[in-house]
This record gives structure tokens, C-alpha cells and sequence, in this order.
């Protein structure tokens, strides 16, 4: 049977005082309810359907539906009235579990999908048998919002704080959830916790100080713009990001920190690409034996330029751990074979490029087509914003190592020529004053 307006319950809920409201009032009260969305309510049992029970006037008339035609379209069923795509949550043993506020999209009387505000009990009806019950709010102006926020890739969280800036509630929109692969509360509760343990370990401290400051800062010049990477529920790390807007009570102190993130991993991706191009670009010569992008986190590598020479060691290796130790075995003289092993170390090079230092270079000698050469071995940061990529260049430094000793040997000969300039220029000086007091003994 289709619930009927409830005059009491609106005196209840949106007046406190009825006694100079009559019948007029009361009609125009409804027609006010009615233009401004609203919230209307739903009903039905836990059976294989989801059938439902009752629908509110409200709700109807929000749907433009009449309580026969809503029926008609929907064969009574709950599963029927909400967009197939995002209708996950309705599996029955899932929906059972759902209690609270949630999000969706239901189908208009002309089949067009408006996203709904949603919140769930369960009950009983008269005899005895489990019902849910579901409070249903459309609003036009989130809806827009929410089209907009779909077109860009993005989706919207809010937060609710106390007067000492203590988050108290949170709120994931559902497309946040689907934007990170996930589906409703079961699996991606309105928990700080359910975000925030997917940030990246090394945006973690970042973001969170960040987010806290901006709460804190009660002249709002703080603010929240960042971009971070999030575990995906595949377990892929994708490059976000988000934004917000603090409101404020009186006193400075947040209420409600609302914003959006947005997916740029491709974005980002394609800026790092371009990054890793131009740093190359720089740092190319045509002394460079081989020059590699590593993704030192994954075990991978990127190769841009080897020598002929050294392709069979790229060939047949799939990691750069793999990588290093065959050239290590195969290229590398003895003598240098664990310092150069050592340099090579994934977690010493993590470890130093996290820090201030941007490039790394260590010396040794390998064996190249039968000739002992030397190298230059240099890592280099990518230039993004964590150590997890480096840039990997083996110069030949054979020639320029020759002529920096020949030039040592040349300033060293002259060095010697100098002295034995000196050495008799101050030998002859010596002379003539010995000269010239043998001249003075025999005149006096």
C-alpha cells in the first residue's frame, strides 16, 4: 500500500509549533517539501526480490511516479528501481549487512539514473516479519555536481569536525569508493582509516600533516591542494589529486572540510615520461655505453640506449637485480667486482636518493670486446617526487681518464722543470755574489 502524507509527522519534524497552522498552511507546507527535494521513504521485505512494501508520496512524486506505475516499472521489486550499475549492493546476503547512510542512482518514471542520498534500518512490520526501511533524498543541485564531478574523473569526500578540530565524521562518496574499486560501506567503511591506509608510505606523513594543518589554520590560509598516490583495491598505486575547502564557525574552528580527488595517473605518468626524456636529453653523451630508466621499488628497468657489446645482458635479464649481478659477473675485473656490486644495491640507492643527494657516481674497470676499460658508474634521481625512480648512465671514461693522467704527468714535469729553473737561477745568482766578493777581497 502506498504511504500517505503524514501531517503529524511533518508538525513534528519541520515545526515546533502548529497550534496557528491550519489546513492551508499545512498544504503549502507540503508543496514546499515537495519543490525542494526532500526526503522521501521506501519499504520492503528481505525476500529473493526485494519486494517492496510501501512507498511515500514524496518519493513518487520526486520520481514522477504514480504508486501503480512505479510498481509496473519496477515489478515490485527494489532491485529494479536502482541503476543496474550500481546496483552491486543489492546482492541480498550484502544488502542485509547494509545499515546507515549510503549513495545511488535510481531510475526516474522516463528511466533517466538521479543519484540518491540514502540511509537504512531495519524493523518489522505488524506481524513480526523482517522489513528494511530506507529514507531517500534527491537533490538536483548534488546531482549536477555530481555529473560534473563524473565528466573530470572525480568524486567527492567530506569531513566533520568538533570546536577542536577533531574529525568526527567522515563521508566517502560513492564515487569515491568506485573511483578506488571498491563498492559501498562493507568494503570501504566511512572510516578516516579506510583512505588513509591506502596512502602511499612515502606520501603518508605528507598528506596527513598537510590535511590536519589545514584544519587547524583558523585564518584559512591553509590550504589543502596535494597530490598523492592511493592503493586501488587491485593493489595498484595510482597518482591522485585533491583539493578542499574548510567552513568555519565564528571562532575560526573547522565545521566541515569538504573536497574532491580526482584520478591524474595518467596524467602523471605521462609527465614523468616526459621528465625522464629531458633529464636523458641532458645528461646524454656519446660516451654513455648504456643509459636506463630503474624503478627501484618494482625490480624493473626501461632501457634507452646499450651498446652492442653489452645487449646480451639486457637480453636475458628481466630485473634489474638480475641485471646487475650478470654484468657484474661477466664485465666487471675482479678487483672491483663488490664495490661495484655494493653501489648497486637497491636499498643503499633508495636510501641515499632519498636525501639531498641527486646523483651518484663510482669508478671501476670492465672488460669490453677483450680490452680493460674504465667507467663511470652514475645514478641520477628521476626528477618526480620520491627516490623510487633513477636514471642509470655507464660512461667510458677510458680517454678522458688517460688524459687527465697525461695532464697530470705534464704538470708534474713542469712542476720538476720549474724547480730546476729555480734551482739554477738560484745557482747562478750564487755564482756571481761569489764572483764579486773575490773582486772586492783583492781590490781592498
Amino acid at each position: 500500500m502506498k504511504m500517505k502524507f503524514d501531517r503529524r509527522l511533518t508538525d513534528e519534524i519541520y515545526t515546533s509549533d502548529t497550534v496557528r497552522l491550519g489546513k492551508n498552511a499545512f498544504q503549502a507546507m507540503q508543496e514546499t517539501i515537495y519543490h525542494n527535494g526532500g526526503v522521501g521513504t521506501i519499504t520492503g521485505y528481505y525476500d529473493a526480490e526485494l519486494s517492496i512494501l510501501s512507498v511515500s508520496d514524496l518519493l513518487l512524486h520526486n520520481l514522477n511516479h504514480s504508486y501503480a506505475s512505479l510498481m509496473e516499472q519496477t515489478k515490485g521489486s527494489l532491485k529494479n528501481l536502482f541503476y543496474k550499475k550500481d546496483a552491486a549492493f543489492l546482492d541480498n546476503a550484502r544488502f542485509r549487512q547494509l545499515q546507515g547512510e549510503g549513495e545511488g542512482r535510481i531510475l526516474t518514471a522516463d528511466g533517466a539514473p538521479v543519484y540518491v542520498r540514502l540511509y537504512k534500518k531495519d524493523a518489522v512490520d505488524t506481524d513480526g516479519t523482517p522489513i528494511w526501511i530506507m529514507s531517500v533524498q534527491m537533490n538536483w543541485a548534488y546531482e549536477n555536481l555530481a555529473l560534473v564531478n563524473e565528466s573530470i574523473h572525480s568524486a567527492l569526500w567530506y569531513f566533520e569536525c568538533n570546536e577542536n578540530g577533531e574529525i568526527v565524521h567522515v563521508n566517502w562518496s560513492h564515487a569515491f569508493r568506485q573511483i578506488l574499486g571498491y563498492h559501498d560501506i562493507l568494503d570501504f567503511p566511512n572510516k578516516l582509516d579506510s583512505w588513509s591506509n591506502l596512502l602511499h608510505p612515502e606520501d603518508y606523513d605528507r598528506v596527513m600533516q598537510l590535511l590536519l594543518e589545514a584544519i587547524a589554520d583558523k585564518t584559512n590560509a591553509t590550504k589543502y591542494n596535494v597530490e598523492y598516490r592511493l592503493k586501488m583495491q587491485d593493489g595498484q598505486y595510482h597518482w591522485f589529486r585533491a583539493s578542499a575547502e574548510v567552513i568555519r564557525r565564528l571562532d575560526g574552528s573547522a565545521n566541515r572540510i569538504a573536497g574532491i580527488i580526482s584520478n591524474i595517473d595518467a596524467e602523471k605518468r605521462s609527465r614523468m615520461q616526459a621528465q625522464r626524456a629531458a633529464a636523458f636529453h641532458r645528461a646524454f653523451t656519446s660516451a654513455n655505453l648504456c643509459e636506463y630508466y630503474v624503478n627501484l621499488e618494482k625490480n624493473t628497468f626501461d632501457t634507452f640506449k646499450v651498446e652492442p657489446s653489452l645487449m646480451t645482458a639486457f637480453e636475458q635479464n628481466h630485473t634489474w637485480d638480475g641485471l646487475v649481478r650478470f654484468l657484474v659477473d661477466n664485465y666487471v675485473v675482479e678487483e672491483d667486482k663488490k664495490s661495484v656490486t655494493d653501489f648497486y644495491n637497491r636499498a643503499y640507492i633508495t636510501e641515499k636518493l632519498k636525501g639531498l643527494e641527486t646523483e651518484l657516481r663510482q669508478e671501476c674497470r670492465i672488460v669490453l670486446n677483450g680490452e680493460e676499460r674504465w667507467v663511470s658508474n652514475v645514478v641520477m634521481r628521476g626528477e618526480i617526487e620520491d627516490s623510487e625512480y633513477a636514471m642509470i648512465f655507464l660512461r667510458d671514461i677510458t680517454e678522458s681518464k688517460a688524459e687527465t693522467a697525461r695532464r697530470m704527468q705534464m704538470a708534474s714535469d713542469n712542476a720538476s722543470m720549474d724547480l730546476l729553473i729555480k734551482c739554477l737561477c738560484r745557482g747562478r745568482a750564487t755564482g756571481k755574489e761569489h764572483r764579486h766578493e773575490r773582486a772586492y777581497r783583492k781590490t781592498a
